[in-house]
C-alpha cells in the first residue's frame, strides 16, 4: 500500500512515517507544487498511490486555489484525497472525499478511508 501525504509541518509528515513503520509506503511532500513537479516530471506516477491525505493550508496558498483535486484527477489519479485537519470550518474542497482529524491513523482506519 502506497499513502502520499501532503503537509507543511515536518512534524506531521514524520508522524504519518512512524506510526505505520513498514506497513505502508509513506510518500511525503511538503506542499502540493512540489508534488505536482514530482507527477509531471514522471518521478511520481500516480497509479501506483492507494490514497493521498493532505493539510489544507499551505504557506503560500490553501489546497482549494492550488486545484490539487482535478490536478491529479487529470492526471490520471482515481483514488480518494483526505483533507486532514483539526479545523471546524473549512468546506470540503470539490474532489476531496471528506475530512479527518490531523493526526496519523492505524492501518485498519487507513484501509477504510480507501
Amino acid at each position: 500500500m502506497k499513502l502520499v501525504v501532503i503537509d507543511d509541518e515536518e512534524f506531521f509528515r514524520n508522524a504519518w512515517h512512524e506510526f505505520l513503520g513498514s506497513e505502508v509506503e509513506v510518500l511525503s511532500y511538503e506542499d502540493p507544487s512540489v508534488l505536482a513537479s514530482d507527477v509531471l516530471s514522471g518521478v511520481l506516477e500516480l497509479s501506483q498511490i492507494d490514497v493521498i491525505i493532505s493539510d489544507f493550508y499551505f504557506k503560500r496558498n490553501d489546497l482549494t486555489s492550488m486545484k490539487l483535486p482535478s490536478f491529479l484527477k487529470s492526471h490520471g489519479y482515481v483514488g480518494k484525497i483526505w483533507l486532514a485537519t483539526n479545523a471546524l470550518d473549512i468546506e470540503i474542497p470539490e474532489g476531496v472525499s471528506g475530512k479527518i482529524a490531523k493526526v496519523p491513523c492505524d492501518i485498519r482506519t487507513l484501509k477504510n478511508l480507501m
